[in-house]
């Protein structure tokens, strides 16, 4: 730290002298061996700010981040890739002739030099390779230059909302807060700012007035398009638009008209808005409850994920009814569903969770009792009728 380097600089200047290796601070007691072991690397000694000749012995390698524990390997590397023996003066030459010609390196087999270290119980093979790029670059910043986040990236960390979470097309719920002239604001879940313009609040445009939409009203909608600088959404209410096939067939058809070569399947084509349409999917409502049991399914999803549960098997889910409702969609029995309906109270907010419940006058205080207390017994009671003796199914 600060107070052992300051430390340190005191000490050469009271005994006046010039550090020519990092092995001398070692050598000369002037660091303890942790603090040695642990700074060593990243004390540089510079030749040509020395002033001096090279007859002090001067280390090449103390111009490195290579500890002073690996310079043997550093000098065994340089020698083979200069294809050359000798003592440890030989082997320096080498070094020094090596940073003059780093491309050298590029012949030796750091693999194979790892493996044969291996053998010796040494396992060093990212060593090799981080002395290889201070041979060819010491002290380099290897670091990756400073970008800024885009508008995108800083959308996402701001709101948790990434392009696949928030994009244009999905069904959201929001809550309306405000009215304009010619919109109603709402915020959705998430807290981002949604605006419907009066041209999307309804197909019946006589009907197509803000005041429709009462403030704290929780209303479906479609996302027409995200502004991830201004942090809002632009929805629709509009059934025609909540429709999903009306809705791809609206959408491809602009895409077709941009794009000739695009294949749009023809007959639904002719068809258009006009195709009828067996069953008309309602808008499936989606949260952020943080339960176990929790689900974002509709009806259907719900009977069909239950399907194959054992008998009493519970989740919780959206309701369709308002977004201060929830439903409890149970297995009763074989092919038996029971989809209970309960009211949150208390919220802290519009899109938060209530911290008390009701079904019916019964208040509970989480959805843990819930399951507890309402659920839990009424499946004993069905489990010891079904093992009855007199108990027939069908």
């Amino acid at each position: 730290g600060s107070r052992k380097a300051e430390y340190l600089i005191q000490t050469m200047f009271r005994k006046g002298r010039t550090l020519i290796s990092r092995y001398e601070l070692r050598k000369s007691e002037v660091l303890g061996k942790c603090v040695y072991d642990n700074c060593a690397g990243f004390l540089r000694i510079r030749e040509f700010r020395l002033h001096t000749d090279d007859d002090l012995g001067i280390e090449p390698l103390d111009d490195t981040r290579i500890h002073p524990e690996d310079y043997r390997l550093a000098r065994k590397m340089a020698g083979d890739a200069l294809d050359r023996e000798g003592d440890d003066d030989v082997l320096k030459e080498c070094v020094y002739e090596i940073m003059k010609k780093p491309k050298k390196l590029d012949d030796i087999d750091l693999d194979a030099f790892a493996t044969m270290l291996e053998q010796n119980g040494e396992i060093k093979k990212l060593t090799l390779y981080d002395i290889k790029r201070e041979l060819t670059h010491p002290f380099a910043d290897v670091r990756s230059g400073f970008q800024f986040p885009t508008d995108i990236e800083i959308f996402e960390w701001l709101t948790g909302e990434t392009e696949q979470t928030l994009q244009e097309g999905a069904i959201i719920v929001a809550r309306a807060f405000a009215h304009t002239d010619k919109s109603v604001l709402c915020r959705l879940e998430n807290g981002i700012l949604g605006t419907i313009f009066n041209n999307h609040i309804s197909d019946d445009q006589n009907a197509a007035d803000s005041s429709t939409i009462p403030v704290g009203m929780t209303v479906h909608a479609r996302i027409l398009e995200v502004d991830r600088v201004r942090y809002s959404v632009k929805l629709s209410c509009k059934g025609s638009e909540l429709d999903d096939q009306n809705y791809d067939y609206d959408k491809y058809s602009k895409l077709k008209a941009q794009n000739k070569y695009l294949l749009i399947d023809l007959e639904s084509e002719k068809a258009g808005k006009q195709k009828p349409v067996e069953k008309k999917k309602t808008a499936k409502s989606t949260r952020k409850v943080h339960h176990p049991l929790f689900k974002n399914m509709d009806y259907e999803e719900a009977q069909n994920y239950l399907a194959s549960k054992p008998n009493g098997e519970v989740i919780i889910r959206p309701s369709s009814k308002a977004f201060d409702h929830l439903t409890f969609s149970w297995k009763f029995y074989n092919n038996i569903y029971v989809h209970i309906d309960v009211v949150e109270m208390d919220k802290p907010n519009p899109v938060a969770l209530g911290r008390s419940f009701y079904i019916g006058s019964h208040k509970y205080d989480d959805l843990d009792e819930i399951v507890s207390r309402y659920i839990e017994p009424i499946n004993s009671f069905v489990d010891d009728m079904v093992k009855y003796r007199k108990y027939k199914p069908n």
